[in-house]
Order: structure tokens, then C-alpha cells, then sequence
């Protein structure tokens, strides 16, 4: 079980970083004309979204199976999965929302002439907002999952190992912020 879990983790880590590693990101997000022309001409923009969403997907696997074997029945173990299930789903809302409801209004924005092109380009900047919204409520429910979590072994007293608990509270305070 515990070679499982290592390598599930290892390839959550490869996953995730690789489709973050594809991600277009040369334009200045804040310039939302020029990233979404750079968005339009990305090739791998789904692609690379699909690899965001199974790393997290197999991230969050591994805490609730890291959860359910060394902290079985504790109410905190059993809020800290409702917030790892919060936390998936949220992300999988996210990913949809940029990649590919996002993808699709902007491509169709990218060969669009006007009145249209104006029109869609606002639908594209008010779908980027909702994925700026999920995006932030996502990172604040993983947060404080993650010090959950890190309570979770802190407080278990089975485990007085403290390098089950340390690492996620130290990144749920960090991700929180």
C-alpha cells in the first residue's frame, strides 16, 4: 500500500506539473486581449487542462486514501474527506470552466467578425472572472483541507511521527494565503 501511495503521488506531481508546463502563459494575464489570442492559438490548451485535473484528481486521491488507512473514524478525518471531495469537485467545475468552456468561446471569438466579436469577447472576459472566482474559492477550500489534514496526524496520537503533519499544515497555511 505504501508503494502505491508514493507512486500515486509521484504521478499526481509529474501530471500536474507537466500540463502546467503546457499551459500558455507568455501573455499577460491581465491583458485579456493578448491571452486570448494565445489561448486561441494553443493546440494543447484541453490537453493540458485534462493533465491539471488528473493530477489533482489522483492528489486528492491520495489524501483520502492517506486518510481512510492511518486515520480512520475521527470526525476531523471525516471532515477533512468532505473538503478533499469539496476540493475535487470544485476543481473539476474549474477545469471545465477554463478548459474548455473558456476554449470554445474563445476560439469562436478568434474567427468572429463584429458587432459578434465585441459580444463574445465580453462573454470570454465574464467566463475568465467565474474561473478567477473558482480558482481563489478553490485554493481557500484546499487551504484549509490541508491543515485539516496536517491536524488530522498532528492530533492523532497513534501517529506522533510529526512528518505526517507538517508538510500539508505548512502548505495549507501557504495556499491558503
Amino acid at each position: 500500500m505504501r508503494h502505491t501511495i508514493i507512486m500515486t503521488s509521484l504521478l499526481s506531481v509529474i501530471t500536474f506539473f507537466f500540463g502546467t508546463y503546457l499551459h500558455p502563459g507568455d501573455a499577460d494575464p491581465s491583458d485579456s486581449n493578448n491571452a486570448f489570442i494565445e489561448y486561441a492559438t494553443s493546440n494543447v490548451w484541453m490537453f493540458a487542462h485534462l493533465l491539471q485535473l488528473i493530477g489533482a484528481l489522483l492528489f486528492f486521491f491520495v489524501l483520502v486514501v492517506l486518510l481512510h488507512t492511518y486515520n480512520k473514524n475521527t470526525l476531523s478525518s471525516k471532515i477533512t474527506k468532505g473538503g478533499v471531495l469539496l476540493s475535487a469537485i470544485l476543481t473539476c467545475i474549474l477545469q471545465t470552466i477554463d478548459g474548455v468552456t473558456l476554449k470554445r468561446v474563445i476560439d469562436t471569438w478568434n474567427i468572429a467578425q463584429e458587432p459578434a466579436k465585441s459580444t463574445l469577447f465580453q462573454v470570454a472576459f465574464g467566463l475568465r472572472q467565474i474561473e478567477i472566482s473558482f480558482a481563489g474559492m478553490s485554493s481557500l477550500i484546499l487551504g484549509v483541507t490541508l491543515l485539516l489534514f496536517g491536524y488530522c496526524f498532528y492530533n492523532d496520537k497513534r501517529h506522533t511521527q510529526i512528518h505526517l503533519s507538517l508538510p500539508p499544515f505548512i502548505l495549507g497555511i501557504f495556499y491558503r494565503s
